[in-house]
């Protein structure tokens, strides 16, 4: 038990094929398909933590595991089986039912991609739900959205905000709970580049650096300017 908890578990993008791959597995098998050995070992552990957690909230619905079936409950009595769902139930289920499962068992989690196929609204609602229910785990994500690095920021500013004296502390709880707040000491980011990874993260205030969560904001509104200048020039020609 102790040496499994030191074994670092991986969440991949490949997950919003699970809610098809599990019913077709054994056919896939006995066809000698050539399967990713990830996405096999990924399948087993998501089984594992369905019959330890057979029911989770997700984006203001509700999971449930009935008569061996993946069930998204919308409404009280009505429900779409997981394969008959949208890509981003598809893809976000797993990340959520894994992630609850893992963090009883394993200190270190990497998730690849957890914003994939989600609306921005959800991609922070599954940041907050990954940062609430880390328990002790430590979370390796990977990410390319902007979003996603925008909520960390304000996570890491509620964090800071709230640590300044306790009336404080009591209004910014009310916004963003205490247990999602992340604590900047415990925090780092990193951007690859042409092979390389640098610190994105700002020695004074502990956050992710403006520049490089709005740096292709920049690039359009640049392009943006550009196109309005030569509009504007055809319309004071006319």
């Amino acid at each position: 038990k102790n040496f499994n908890s030191l074994k670092s578990k991986y969440i991949p993008a490949e997950r919003n094929l699970i809610s098809l791959f599990t019913h077709s597995l054994s056919n896939m098998v006995l066809a000698e398909i050539p399967l990713p050995k990830i996405l096999l070992e990924f399948s087993a552990q998501y089984n594992s933590a369905k019959k330890e957690i057979k029911e989770l909230d997700i984006f203001n619905m509700k999971y449930k595991n009935e008569n061996s079936q993946d069930r998204i409950y919308y409404e009280d009595d009505n429900f779409l089986a997981l394969e008959n769902s949208s890509s981003g139930i598809q893809s976000a289920l797993p990340l959520y039912l894994t992630l609850k499962y893992f963090v009883t068992k394993h200190k270190d989690i990497i998730i690849e991609e957890p914003e994939l196929n989600l609306y921005p609204k959800s991609q922070i609602d599954t940041i907050k739900y990954m940062i609430e229910n880390r328990q002790n785990s430590s979370l390796y994500i990977m990410t390319h959205s902007p979003y996603i690095l925008s909520i960390l920021n304000v996570l890491l500013f509620a964090y800071k905000a709230a640590n300044t004296n306790e009336v404080l502390k009591e209004k910014i709880c009310a916004i963003i709970p205490e247990n999602q707040q992340i604590n900047p000491d415990e925090f780092c980011a990193y951007l690859i580049e042409n092979g390389i990874s640098k610190s994105i993260k700002g020695e004074s205030t502990g956050m992710i650096q403006e520049n490089v969560i709005d740096d292709i904001g920049g690039m359009l509104d640049d392009e943006f300017g550009k196109l309005m200048e030569i509009y504007s020039e055809f319309k004071s020609d006319k």
